[in-house]
């Protein structure tokens, strides 16, 4: 019985130890997003009452301009998807414009954000800059995974790229840092993201 209890006590002490292996590395890990002092909401409006384009742009920057007033708010920022997510993803053949290189077919994960979204979220941008009020929505910001997948050998700033069935091309305006999207162990887990600016319907 004693022998009994000592190997169950070992067993817990390894499998405590293991944990907390883990959740050391868990806080260690860079995610690329700084998300102290974040605090982030879900809205949907009612399509009865927001039936057009001008009818949601007004609300939100309402919304905004509200929100900017509260004690302690420094920016706000909408999207379509919330980080290390994202508002959809596709795997649908993408076509770089470099001469003769084929399509390839990549999981890539998309956001529709708006231009404080990547200061709010402390994601940086390595190259070129974040989006701006009036940018045409073929723009793109790419992370600097998908950047290195699609232009391995050049810079992506200035580059498009485009994915079967999608009705336009995106230029690159902008080279983000990677978020941690799946996985924080595994960086072979995370997907390639870019980001187009948020519109907010037709």
């Amino acid at each position: 019985l004693l022998v009994g209890e000592v190997a169950l006590a070992t067993a817990l002490l390894v499998g405590a130890g293991v944990l907390v292996t883990s959740f050391v590395k868990l806080m260690a890990i860079d995610s690329g997003l700084d998300l102290r002092n974040v605090v982030t909401a879900w809205i949907t409006l009612p399509a009865f009452s927001f039936t057009d384009r001008d009818a949601r742009t007004a609300f939100s920057q309402e919304l905004q301009q509200q929100m900017l007033q509260l004690p302690g708010v420094e920016r706000v920022a909408l999207s379509l998807g919330l980080p290390p997510e994202a508002g959809g993803n596709t795997s649908d053949p993408v076509q770089t414009d470099v001469p003769g290189a084929p399509e390839q077919r990549l999981n890539v994960l998309f956001n529709y954000v708006d231009p404080e979204f990547f200061r709010v979220y402390g994601i940086t941008l390595f190259q070129g800059r974040s989006f701006q009020p009036g940018d045409a929505p073929d723009q793109a910001i790419v992370s600097e995974k998908l950047a290195k997948m699609l232009w391995p050998n050049a810079s992506a700033l200035g580059r498009t790229f485009t994915f079967k069935g999608w009705k336009e091309s995106y230029q690159v305006v902008g080279v983000s840092r990677e978020v941690r999207s799946t996985t924080l162990l595994d960086p072979l887990e995370d997907l390639p993201e870019f980001y187009t600016p948020l519109t907010l319907g037709a």
